[in-house]
């Protein structure tokens, strides 16, 4: 964990770094309004929530609503010049789509498909793709585009034709693989291949609604597309489960920049920005990747504004938060200086604040004790260690809390927990003659929350499967998980398992305790491949 955050670029107290103009560039297209198909109903209202959301995180937003063909091919000229000079490149649609021999087709307002030469006059996914591949960092193609709707019967038995089958349903359903997905590019579809999304009964779709909710928070956006699916499955009652696929390396790809502050805006607060060689942080550069938790980013809006009635208003709109220290401090008429300068008195602090202070202490891995408030030497140690391991020197300041909560925030130290584990749970007592059962399960988190897949080799259901399948979903607290594990019905068993444990420093190894309500319990052990 020290090692890790010897690495960590830490960003400026209240000038924390500027979005630079083009380097995260999005188009988004939405389309209701279609002339030679079914109108839709929200489209156009998803895409101008999605490119609101992209502007409120760093993007410069390109947009285009009901755009005809030649519209849309100059909107897309347009925005390929500006993908060679950008770091992040987003593409969003929300409209008619069709896949038609495995290829997926975007429409634009005026487009139709009677037959299989009016797919010349539309838009190919996969050429749009290598428009947007040519990003610096990372490119996302995000095709809301699966929206059932009737077409022609002669493009299906086309499609038939051409695919060489003697019937064939994919011409006007759903969308099809890309194929040959470039380097560093992800593709989210708002479901699976060959499937259809929901348009919604409200003014927006529920993966539109999910994908603003989420694209704000700066963990890799593989995990927040995960908690997009996840917040659409339960939407719409598992009708609809959003897909991503790609070609990502290991490095965090983060959508938001860290900050859009404008200096100018804390003038009346005599808030100076500063370097970093004057905090005594040891960082090259100032970083735009690093990812907060959501009391950040409510913290973050409230400084845009970074007047002293916005600063007071967070404090009693976010009482548990410790930032609201921080904010009261600001508030009263402190300045730069006097936050760098004036150690923190704990008993100002409130006991929902202190508890706050701990729990991000123990997400970065420094503490290990109770959650209580009671900011004693096993959390002065813990903030000392901390201190020390970000070059952050002397006492303990507001200043330095800052820095602390910021890089404390990071989802860095837990989305380490992400990833593929192999475990055994202990039978109380043999089992059909077995009393250790290996399993596997992939770990998703996202926020505080996890969920995931388990795999098992069937030790108890019927014989009508060699292996056993669950989903799970829980939370985490500080080093402490949970999850509940339910049985998908493979080999006739559907019920539930509780497990509890203790996450180690490192995040490689969880221990604890499984239990069947009014059952059997047993220990249980994972660790990270």
């Amino acid at each position: 964990m020290k090692q890790f955050i010897s690495t960590i670029v830490i960003l400026i107290t209240l000038g924390l770094a500027p979005s630079f103009a083009g380097d995260r560039v999005a188009l988004v297209i939405g389309i209701n309004d279609y002339t030679n198909l079914p109108k839709l109903k929200n489209p156009r209202n998803d895409a101008k929530l999605i490119a609101k959301t992209l502007e409120d995180i760093g993007f410069d937003v390109y947009s285009a609503f009901d755009p005809g063909r030649l519209e849309l091919d100059d909107a897309i000229y347009d925005f390929s010049n500006a993908v060679s000079q950008s770091d992040i490149a987003v593409v969003y649609f929300a409209g008619h789509g069709i896949q038609f021999d495995g290829v997926s087709y975007l429409f634009p307002v005026d487009g139709k498909a009677e037959n299989a030469r009016d797919l010349r006059r539309l838009f190919r996914a996969d050429e749009l793709l290598q428009d947007i591949s040519r990003a610096k960092k990372m490119s996302l193609l995000i095709l809301d585009a699966c929206r059932d709707n009737p077409f022609p019967k002669q493009l299906i038995e086309d499609d038939a034709k051409h695919s060489g089958l003697t019937r064939s349903v994919s011409a006007g359903r759903g969308l099809s693989n890309v194929q040959d997905v470039p380097k560093n590019v992800l593709i989210a579809y708002a479901t699976q291949a060959g499937n259809v999304a929901v348009d919604g009964d409200g003014e927006n779709s529920p993966y539109a609604l999910a994908l603003s909710r989420h694209l704000s928070n700066t963990s890799d956006i593989r995990i927040v597309l995960g908690a997009v699916r996840d917040d659409v499955l339960v939407a719409t009652n598992h009708a609809q489960e959003p897909f991503t696929y790609g070609s990502l390396g290991g490095a965090t790809y983060s959508l938001p920049v860290a900050s859009n502050i404008d200096p100018n805006t804390i003038a009346d607060l005599n808030v100076q920005t500063n370097t970093v060689e004057q905090t005594g942080i040891l960082a090259n550069t100032i970083s735009t990747a690093s990812v907060f938790s959501p009391a950040y980013v409510a913290w973050e809006k409230t400084t845009k504004q970074a007047t002293r009635q916005s600063l007071a208003n967070y404090s009693q709109n976010h009482p548990d938060s410790v930032y609201s220290a921080i904010s009261r401090q600001l508030s009263n008429g402190a300045n730069f200086s006097d936050l760098s300068s004036r150690p923190v008195v704990w008993r100002d602090l409130s006991k929902n604040e202190r508890i706050d202070l701990q729990r991000k202490l123990s997400h970065a891995g420094y503490y290990s004790g109770k959650l209580d408030g009671d900011i004693g030497r096993g959390s002065k140690k813990a903030l000392s260690a901390f201190a020390s391991d970000l070059s952050l020197n002397g006492p303990i300041t507001y200043k330095t809390l800052q820095v602390i909560l910021e890089v404390a925030d990071t989802k860095d130290f837990t989305a380490s927990l992400s990833g593929n584990w192999v475990g055994k749970y202990r039978y109380p007592k043999p089992l059909n003659g077995v009393s250790e059962v290996n399993f596997e399960m992939n770990l998703i988190l996202s926020q505080s929350r996890i969920s995931g897949f388990v795999a098992e080799p069937n030790t108890f259901g019927d014989k009508s499967a060699s292996h056993l399948y669950a989903n799970f979903n829980g939370t985490i607290q500080g080093s402490d998980i949970s999850w509940k594990k339910t049985y998908d019905g493979t080999g006739g068993v559907s019920h539930t398992v509780n497990y509890n444990g203790k996450i180690d420093r490192e995040n490689a190894e969880i221990k604890g305790k499984w239990s069947i309500p009014g059952g059997w319990s047993g220990p249980f052990e994972i660790k990270l491949q």
